[in-house]
């Protein structure tokens, strides 16, 4: 097979232009000749005038996946004016298929263009049906001293069944033109169960919390300091672990709907929500165990339906025919159904609450393309499920507009529920800030809502304490690639000047709204700030009284500006709890693990690990930030920096955790980064790597499909669904004493030779090539040294060897 794509590029090359395909190109993984299967598959034929045919066949695992993207990477020059037709690239699928979507991106150097290019389709060779076509933009570009290619994007909808897909450009005299790729995607399965036609409007979902894991507490990351608190396993059972309820009310009238207040099986939480007045810390506190009427009946109805903590409505108030997400914390689970009641403007409403886990949920959702694309995570919690057969936005089925990638739920390690991906596909961009409403029914007529905001933030490198305002200051954050300053609301020009962005805003501070504001900073360590709540006697039930002042906050900045999200950083006091509890507040859950830390109690590097899972498994389906230590703080235990090694491992396990943003502690004065010159350029090579596969982590989830035989080295594989995956190897051997004086005392690693590497992929990715990631670029691995394996089940496995490990190192697998 390589000799007959050699000789056909060859005599593409006589011919003037040139073929360069990807499973030609350095680290690409492809099957051993006896793994493939003998039945001749569908093909994809390259079609260019006066050239031989160039033939790819298709896998079984491509066809099973109802998706097809195919990354050709060919390109054709016609600098000589010697191309006098049209280049066709043909998709035969073997036999019809309900189409959705087809799509070309084709990239045309400066100077540069086609004459058209237009998308086709057929049920015979002799018969095509153009379905979409643009024009070239014309011999002169946009920008014309750029060097960088332009892309040209036709995307079609389709809702017939085709055998044949084409991609035909023809191009212009003076021309260079590369095919980046050309995608072709089948519709869902739509059959479902005849009783279920639509999701009800008003329904309720219950998620209880944890377990949390036993080796965390047993290491000591749950461990308390403060007076009345000694760990999660002090606490008494009443203090958790608790429960998320999530409910969905449907305004069906032409009118707005307020909502004032919630009722829990009759009775007014809203009536037992006393508040403190404003303390020392500025904000106020609310809870029912405040002035708390422990006789009385209603209070005990509250208590029993699982001890209410605090309640969000958003939006509020509901528009007309829209729907909206009343999010309830409990600090214990229900032990029986509850009726969960709101009083509106139009009279009350009430929703069953049943304790039982629904059939599948959603573990995370981001945005791509301009708020064009959903990605979602679909995870199956009852063995029985089935598969997804339909998707409803917003209360509409958006089914024929989603792509899967993946021909059925993908099993996982560590206990983790198995994945289901999606991509939604959108007719208009989503208005940044909007709240939206994704609802999933499984084949066996059970269904799953939840509500997701649209934002689409690149993945922050923050920097906490910045000076300024300067230009040499941020032109240093810059040149050590960080991409944002943390708490810091001034000078809007300097920042977008410089290209930098903002988490603005900390409590009751007016935020900014510029393009350069990431999120708002909605509060600074609200569990801290719960431990002074002196109206409440036992200290475990002061837990969550922060909570109503940061919804009063957040609901008064997304009244002054809807677009922009917000930031809640949780920090360290009755943890692991107060990650639970505050998770569901923010639009982007933070938590700050500094390490290392001396003292009592020490927080090793692998409180970045625990500290961040718990965060996550919490926060679903919302992106996490992780806010990570670099400074020198002798008074709080801080008795060194990290060293350069520990600071990568400390991001590499907020990675593998899912962390969708870092940033770093603290910048100015004595013992901040800035007056750390040689750590401060060690990090930047850090955030050089972090830049590398910011955008692949940002769409990703963690899946457990990586493994090592060393039980020294620590894998996690992230998955960005179509796009790639993100391997991370860390090398657990090493010390790291925290207690010592300088980081070159405090430090210390093993490294291990020869580590050999297993990453199992999703189907339709046996094509896709293993690059290491570097400061400066993707570095593709030598050809021979990776291999690929088959198991029983059909799932391929790819395999290499790392050479050396002294810390971490990272690798992606893309197309």
């Amino acid at each position: 097979m390589k000799d007959e794509i050699e000789r056909a590029l060859l005599g593409c090359w006589k011919r003037f232009f040139m073929i360069v395909a990807v499973a030609l190109s350095a680290g690409d993984l492809t099957l051993h000749a006896d793994e493939k299967d003998a039945s001749p598959p569908p093909f994809v034929r390259i079609e260019a005038p006066k050239t031989d045919d160039v033939v790819r066949p298709l896998t079984e695992a491509e066809m099973a996946l109802g998706y097809l993207k195919i990354n050709h990477n060919l390109s054709w020059s016609n600098t000589k004016n010697r191309l006098d037709g049209p280049i066709r690239i043909t998709f035969d699928l073997g036999k019809p298929y309900h189409l959705q979507k087809a799509r070309l991106v084709c990239l045309s150097s400066r100077w540069r263009s086609f004459t058209a290019a237009r998308i086709e389709v057929a049920n015979s060779v002799d018969e095509w049906t153009c379905i979409t076509e643009q024009k070239g933009p014309g011999s002169a570009v946009t920008d014309k001293t750029s060097n960088r290619n332009d892309p040209h994007e036709l995307l079609a909808s389709l809702n017939s069944a085709y055998r044949y897909v084409r991609a035909v450009i023809k191009p212009t005299g003076w021309y260079t033109l590369q095919i980046d790729s050309f995608e072709i995607s089948r519709a869902l399965s739509t059959s479902v169960s005849d009783g279920v036609k639509t999701l009800k409007k008003d329904s309720a979902f219950y998620a209880p919390d944890g377990p949390f894991r036993e080796e965390w507490a047993a290491a000591g990351h749950w461990l308390e300091s403060a007076k009345g608190l000694n760990g999660a396993g002090g606490f008494p059972p009443e203090a958790g672990p608790g429960a998320y309820v999530k409910a969905y009310f449907h305004n069906q009238s032409d009118m707005p709907m307020r909502i004032d207040g919630l009722t829990i099986n009759g009775v007014s939480l809203d009536k037992h929500l006393h508040r403190q007045p404003k303390e020392g810390d500025g904000v106020y506190k609310s809870s029912i165990w405040i002035d708390p009427k422990e006789d009385s009946p209603d209070f005990q109805t509250l208590v029993n339906a699982g001890d209410p903590i605090w309640y969000k409505v958003e939006p509020n108030p509901v528009p007309p025919g829209q729907c909206t997400e009343v999010t309830l914390r409990l600090r214990q689970h229900l032990a029986s159904a509850i009726d969960l009641g709101i009083d509106t403007s139009m009279g009350g409403r009430i929703v069953d609450v049943a304790p039982r886990t629904p059939a599948v949920d959603i573990e995370f959702a981001g945005f791509d393309n301009g708020l064009r694309e959903m990605v979602v995570y679909a995870r199956r919690l009852a063995p029985d499920s089935g598969l997804v057969s339909r998707v409803l936005l917003d209360g509409e089925d958006c089914t024929e507009s989603v792509t899967v990638y993946q021909p059925g739920w993908l099993e996982r390690e560590d206990e983790r529920k198995p994945l289901y991906a999606l991509q939604i596909a959108l007719d208009k961009p989503l208005e940044r800030g909007s709240f939206h409403r994704v609802s999933l029914v499984t084949e066996t007529g059970r269904g799953f809502t939840t509500q997701i905001r649209a934002f689409a933030n690149p993945f922050a490198i923050g920097m906490f304490g910045a000076y300024g305002p300067s230009d040499d200051f941020f032109d240093r954050l810059k040149r050590y690639r960080f991409n944002s300053t943390i708490w810091f609301e001034r000078d809007e020009d300097l920042h977008e000047q410089h290209g930098l962005y903002a988490f603005c805003g900390s409590g009751s501070t007016t935020p900014r709204s510029g393009s350069w504001c990431l999120a708002y900073y909605q509060l600074d360590e609200p569990d801290v700030k719960d431990y002074g709540t002196k109206s409440i006697k036992d200290y475990w039930r002061r837990l969550g009284s922060t909570a109503h002042y940061c919804i009063a906050t957040r609901n008064r900045w997304n009244r002054e500006n809807p677009a922009v999200p917000g930031l809640l950083q949780i920090d360290s006091t009755f943890k692991p709890l107060n990650l639970a509890v505050y998770a569901q507040i923010a639009d982007l859950p933070a938590t700050d693990p500094y390490a290392p830390r001396a003292g009592n109690p020490p927080f090793g590097l692998h409180h970045v690990s625990a500290r961040l899972q718990v965060l996550a498994a919490h926060s679903e389906p919302k992106p996490i930030h992780a806010t990570l230590h670099c400074c020198k703080d002798e008074k709080n235990a801080f008795v060194r920096y990290p060293a350069a090694e520990e600071v990568s491992l400390m991001v590499s396990y907020a990675l593998m955790q899912g962390a969708k943003g870092i940033s770093y502690y603290w910048w100015r004065g004595v013992g901040g980064l800035g007056g750390n010159p040689d750590l401060l350029r060690d990090m930047g090579k850090i955030n050089a790597r972090i830049e590398q596969i910011g955008r692949l982590a940002s769409l990703s989830v963690p899946t457990g499909w990586a493994s090592s035989p060393d039980t020294n080295v620590l894998l996690e594989c992230l998955w960005a669904a179509g796009e790639g995956m993100v391997l991370i190897a860390c090398n657990e051997d090493y010390d790291s004493i925290a207690a010592a004086e300088t980081a070159d005392e405090g430090f210390e690693t093993r490294p291990r030779k020869n580590v050999t590497v297993e990453c199992t992929l999703p189907p339709g990715t046996e094509k896709w090539r293993v690059c290491e990631v570097t400061p400066l670029a993707w570095k593709p691995l030598p050809q021979h040294s990776t291999s690929l394996e088959k198991s029983a089940s059909g799932r391929v496995t790819a395999k290499w060897t790392i050479d050396e490990l002294k810390t971490d190192r990272w690798f992606v697998i893309v197309p």
